[in-house]
């Protein structure tokens, strides 16, 4: 080993000395080919240096930034920052020395070669004590060489930004050196060419974010008090404020009274750069400073709205009363050589494009006041559309588009009426620049038509036409270019499907040929653009009378792209279209035919077939069976056998669906052996691997068993056992649970041959609860079984089994034999009978409610549970005679209250998921009702918890009637029935639409009042129901977040008094009451990020988000996971935050683990790491994220520590092959 090693060393000496003595060659190209050799050698990790090869190297290089061949210097500068990372302290020293000496030469060319060397090398550089010490040697220097340089030097700027360089690395360890920082970059801002000042403000910024609090406010004063002297450079100065406020918002914030009336004032100056300054530094204001900002927002918008008119030098000609349909314009509007005289000094543009900056800026920071800046702005915008200055034009189309894209988000009333009444002038305006010959103008117009029609459906109704007509010309022009075509398709994609159909009638011969040759264009994006425009003219044309005439041309075009185009895309769009082509229109046998051949093939074909599938849906599932699958059936269903077969559950869903549809349509006609393909590969779905594909699988055997009896006889055997293993499973429930009782039902009343008895049926399907292994069923697999049997015997034509059966497992209940598992399913059998097939306990000996009710007294669990079940099973098949025992019985047996109210909970389920509620339910609501009111004052949770979502889910019976009634009892006295109460709500809200969420909407504010109970338990509800309805029904709390968020706030706050210390044995252990209380409030924040992100106040949001960045492990979770999504939701927002949310990462990632630490406690620590360098690496991506010190502070630490590295780049792996998304941090 050590002879190795002294041989690698050996060698590398040997190839190094052989380099520098190609350096020190008289010949420019052995200089250059040795310097680009060892360059190579580095880059590749093919050499180390030792410490005498390493001297020599960094003397030779420092000697050929000198050399007289231009090509060799600049390459010895670049291979200095090649080995910068593996080069020695002591001679990094040497570079820096000998570079800042050279710096100071009197020929400015070694000057300049210097300074782009040290620039390189220090870039180069990886972070460390290295770099650390470096910097503090280097820094005075800087300084010293900076003073020494005459203003006319070049390399003043270079050095400027290794200063800048090494304060945004290094600037929290130069503190010793800042004060003489800020005063040679302060005195570079103030004086000497404007690329200095330039660069001088962006090394103050980096100074900025690394000073003491004192610092950076002695900086904003003297720049500030440099703005008060006579003759001040005001532009250059502002910009220094503007730099300090982007890099520090926070701590600019304080100066916002100070420094706005100053930016104001020079927003009204005459000179007109001055004022550009000026609007972008209120621009940065808004941005930066929101909150702060906020009290100037009325004089902003005031000289915003003036420097967006400002235009002295040219007089508009308004025709305000045009026609709206154009017809007096003329073409050579809004076109450029109407400006030819224009005068090229003339720089009020530049105010005019900072004030729409400014705007939009407002605009998508200010989201609480959307309908006041829609009214403020909306009108001037559309008056200004006639700016003659393309570059602002766009900037001011860019602004509106905002407004709509703020409302396609929020959908508020009260601003889609104000943007109603602005569509005349905008649409106006639009029209008239469509008239024109400016394609840029126009491709604008169409992109902001799309936003407009997004965000207000049927909007455009007046000129579409006229819009038409353009956007059809556009597609036609010769010399449109690709992007014009797209954007043009886009609004049509958008404006077709949300108008009327009838409104495009007229304009289809025009529209027609126009998509038909650009789905024929041979640049994909257009060409699948088209298709998809295609589609929606179809939909148009089938509702056009005669419509099928004008089919033709789009016909042609869609089936000479479905059957020829290789671009992936296109294929897709070409065959989505053919299906609508297909549903719509009436083609003909022939040719019909031959599309459906077409879309078979392409299920044959693995990156078509998902598309193929749903297009062959669309034509199977369509009403008018304008074309029929009968002939392709022979080719599809062996191809559809195959495909279930595989393994990609999205092909296996859409081949199912398509079974489904084809069995639905075809049932009886369909061949033996079709039938004979698919059907045996059924019964392997039938498993909880995935219940959806089950549910499938089980709907095509519910067709076949009444379409073709006889074709599933060989496969009964196979479902039968399928089904048994099914029933096992702890999570079947729902729709395919009813999927499957439904498929019972019809197989035990359709003649299927070799079908088993009864018995041998019942037998079957109930043997594991009869097996050894009983015990390892759960009590919903138990219930299935139950449901299952139950389907079974009341599916007979007569009852007699049925009653037999009841009869049987009343008896099974009371033998002494009779386990528990058997007990169980005795009793829920009972009660899917009663459910079933009620009259079997008309004539019965024994009543089922007696021996139901008895099982309460059982001293298992699970038996009292599922009495519950049966009982309620047992009212819901005889509500006239079982449901007042029930409610007697609630109010007779308080000590059986609980197991009772449970019963009654699943008859209200039972009656909520039917269409239409029982008569004879609704009947006895009011008695119902009664009895829950009485026991919602109920002080034990448990059954607190029941009655609420009983009151809750009753409320959908009558909602107008009863939701005021509950509304009474938020103000109760007491705190159990205030608890029970707003608990209920979180059972009204469901992610469909239901009558109840009108009457609710009106009360929401009352029941979410309660986050600011004095009670926790009842402030915890409430929270719980905010944020079940940001997740479900956001509309309902969107408008009343303003009331409501100060509360969620307020707790996300550690409260000391809730925390109270618990003696156990002899331990002392800390209980946090306020624990619960805050998760709630955080998943709130977390789920309304989602649905309500344009009504949060993000400064407020991320300062309440830094308290679970510093809480308990879970919260902190909770708290990373926000702060991803912030990063990809609001990137702009959490960008000037950042410096507020990086050092509870850092404390995070800094903690030790103590030395007797549990497993537990390690794990925990670990995971929490793990989740901060998932954050980091998401908040690495936001924009400006490089400038961050504090950010830059916390790569450093990654880098500086192994097995953080080695965690962090392994999650950055994952990150770059969608390993983890926001998902999986969840």
């Amino acid at each position: 080993g050590i002879h190795t090693a002294m041989s690698e060393t050996c060698r590398n000496a040997y190839t190094i000395a052989n380099y520098l003595e190609k350096m020190n060659s008289k010949d420019k190209d052995f200089r250059f080919m040795a310097v680009s050799d060892l360059m190579a050698e580095f880059t590749k990790n093919n050499i180390k240096l030792d410490e005498d090869s390493e001297r020599k190297v960094v003397r030779m290089l420092l000697r050929l930034l000198e050399d007289t061949n231009g090509e060799v210097q600049n390459l010895a500068v670049r291979c200095l920052g090649t080995i910068a990372p593996a080069v020695r302290e002591y001679n990094c020293e040497n570079v820096v020395d000998a570079l800042c000496e050279n710096m100071l030469s009197k020929t400015d060319e070694l000057r300049e070669v210097s300074s782009t060397a040290l620039s390189s090398f220090i870039k180069a550089m990886p972070p460390g004590a290295t770099s650390t010490k470096i910097a503090l040697r280097l820094l005075p220097k800087l300084h010293n060489v900076l003073t020494k340089l005459t203003c006319e030097s070049s390399a003043k700027n270079e050095v400027i930004d290794i200063i800048g360089e090494v304060l945004a690395r290094n600037g929290t360890t130069l503190t010793s050196h800042h004060s003489e920082t800020e005063r040679v970059l302060l005195s570079h801002v103030v004086a000497g060419r404007p690329s200095v000042r330039k660069r001088a403000i962006g090394a103050l910024a980096h100074l900025a974010v690394a000073a003491s609090t004192d610092l950076f406010n002695h900086i904003v004063k003297e720049i500030v008090q440099g703005l008060s002297q006579p003759n001040a450079e005001a532009r250059t100065l502002v910009a220094a404020l503007i730099a300090l406020a982007r890099a520090c918002p926070q701590r600019f914030a304080t100066f916002i009274p100070e420094v706005v009336p100053i930016f104001l004032g020079y927003a009204s100056s005459d000179d007109d750069e001055q004022r550009e300054i000026a609007i972008n530094a209120l621009e940065t204001m808004i941005v930066r400073c929101p909150k702060e900002s906020a009290q100037f927002y009325g004089k902003m918008e005031q000289q915003l709205k003036t420097a967006l008119c400002h235009d002295p030098n040219y007089s508009y000609d308004d025709d305000e009363d045009e026609d709206m349909d154009g017809s007096n314009v003329d073409a050579e509007d809004y076109e450029e050589d109407e400006y030819d005289d224009y005068d090229d000094d003339d720089l009020s543009w530049k105010v005019r494009r900072a004030a729409a900056k400014a705007i939009e800026a407002m605009i998508e920071t200010r989201r609480d006041d959307e309908l006041h800046l829609t009214t403020t702005f909306g009108l001037l915008l559309i008056s200004r559309l006639k700016e003659r200055e393309d570059n602002v034009r766009s900037d001011i189309f860019s602004v509106y588009s905002a407004i709509m894209k703020r409302l396609a988000a929020s959908r508020s009333a009260a601003v889609i009426e104000v943007v109603r009444g602005q569509l005349p002038p905008l649409l106006k305006a639009v029209c008239k620049i469509m008239k024109g010959k400016n394609a840029k103008a126009r491709q604008a117009c169409f992109i902001l038509l799309s936003k407009v029609v997004r965000a207000v459906p049927h909007s455009l109704t007046p000129c579409l036409p006229l819009l038409v007509e353009a956007a059809a010309a556009s597609l036609d022009d010769a010399g449109a270019s690709s992007q014009m075509k797209i954007d043009v398709l886009v609004f049509l994609e958008d404006a077709l499907p949300n108008h009327e159909p009838a409104v495009f009638f007229s304009s289809t011969p025009l529209l027609v040929p126009s998509v038909s040759k650009c789905v024929r264009d041979m640049f994909y994006k257009v060409s699948s653009q088209a298709l998809v425009v295609a589609a929606h003219l179809l939909d148009v044309l089938h509702a056009k009378e005669g419509g099928v005439g004008e089919v033709e041309p789009l016909c042609s075009a869609i089936f000479d792209k479905l059957r020829g185009d290789v671009d992936q895309e296109v294929k897709e769009k070409a065959i989505l279209a053919v299906g609508v082509l297909l549903r719509q229109f009436a083609l003909g046998e022939e040719r019909a035919s031959e599309m459906l051949r077409v879309l078979v093939d392409r299920v044959n074909n693995e990156a078509t077939q998902l598309t193929a599938l749903k297009a062959l849906s669309m034509v199977v599932d369509s009403e008018s069976q304008n074309a029929s699958l009968l002939p392709v059936l022979p080719a599809l269903l062996p191809l559809l056998s195959q495909q279930l077969k595989k393994n990609s559950r999205a092909v296996k869903m859409a081949s199912l669906s398509l079974i489904l549809s084809i069995c639905r349509r075809f049932g009886a006609s369909l061949g033996d052996a079709a039938i004979s393909d698919f059907l045996p590969l059924l019964p392997p779905l039938i498993c909880e691997a995935d219940l959806q594909i089950c549910q499938l699988a089980l709907r095509i055997l519910s067709i076949s068993a009444v379409s073709c009896p006889a074709r599933l006889s060989l496969s009964v055997p196979a479902v039968i056992e399928a089904i048994t293993n099914l029933c096992r499973s702890s999570i079947l429930q729902g729709a395919t649970l009813t999927a499957l009782l439904e498929f019972i039902a019809t197989f035990v009343r359709c003649p299927v041959p070799g079908k088993p008895t009864f018995e041998s049926l019942l037998d079957q399907l109930s043997s594991p609860v009869y097996a050894d292994a009983q015990s390892a069923l759960s009590r919903q697999s138990i219930h299935s079984y139950a449901a299952v049997v139950a389907a079974v015997a009341a599916s007979e034509g007569d009852q007699k089994n049925a009653a037999k059966l009841g009869a049987k497992l009343a008896e099974q209940l009371s033998h002494v034999q009779a386990t528990d598992t058997n007990r169980l399913f005795a009793l829920l059998t009972l009660g899917e009978l009663g459910k079933r097939a009620p009259e079997i306990y008309a004539t019965a000996k024994f009543k089922p409610e007696d021996i139901i009710l008895s099982s309460f007294s059982s001293g298992n669990e699970d038996i009292k549970s599922a009495g519950s079940i049966a009982l309620g099973a047992l009212v819901v098949g005889s509500l006239p005679a079982y449901l007042p025992f029930l409610l007697n019985q609630i109010s007779t047996q308080p000590k059986r209250q609980y197991l009772l109210l449970h019963a009654l909970k699943e008859v209200i389920a039972y009656e909520m998921a039917l269409p239409e509620v029982d008569a004879a339910f609704a009947a006895q609501v009011d008695a119902v009702w009664e009895v829950l009111e009485r026991h919602a004052d109920c002080a034990e949770e448990g059954t607190r918890c029941v009655v609420a979502e009983c009151l809750g889910k009753l409320c959908h019976v009558n909602p107008a009637v009863l939701l005021p009634r509950l509304k009474a009892h938020v103000s109760s006295p007491s705190v159990n029935m205030r608890a029970a109460v707003v608990t209920s709500v979180k059972f009204m809200i469901t992610d469909e639409k239901k009558p109840i969420d009108d009457v609710l909407d009106t009360m929401m504010s009352s029941f979410l009042s309660a986050a600011g109970d004095a009670n926790l338990d009842v402030r915890r509800v409430a929270l719980v129901v905010l944020n079940s309805a940001a997740h479900n029904k956001p509309d309902l709390i969107r408008n009343r977040l303003g009331e409501v968020m100060p509360v969620v706030y307020h707790e996300t706050n550690v409260r000391q008094e809730l925390i109270r210390e618990v003696e156990m044995g002899p331990f002392k252990h800390c209980v946090d009451d306020g624990l619960d209380l805050r998760k709630s409030a955080f998943e709130c924040m977390y789920t309304l990020l989602d649905s309500c992100i344009d009504r949060l106040d993000m400064h407020t949001f991320i300062a309440a988000l830094e308290n679970g960045l510093k809480d308990q492990h879970d919260i902190k979770l909770l708290s990373y996971l926000i702060l991803a999504k912030i990063a990809a939701l609001a990137p702009a927002e959490l960008a000037t935050e950042l410096t507020r949310v990086c050092d509870p990462l850092k404390a995070q990632l800094n903690v030790k683990n103590k030395a007797n630490a549990v497993k537990q406690e390690l794990d925990k620590n670990e995971e929490l790491k793990r989740a901060v360098l998932r954050t980091l690496i998401v908040l690495n991506k936001l924009p400006e994220s490089g400038r961050v010190a504090q950010l830059s502070e916390l790569r450093a630490i990654v880098v500086g520590a192994t097995d953080l590295r080695a965690v962090y780049e392994s999650l950055e792996k994952d990150a770059k092959r969608g390993g983890f998304a926001l998902e999986a941090m969840e």
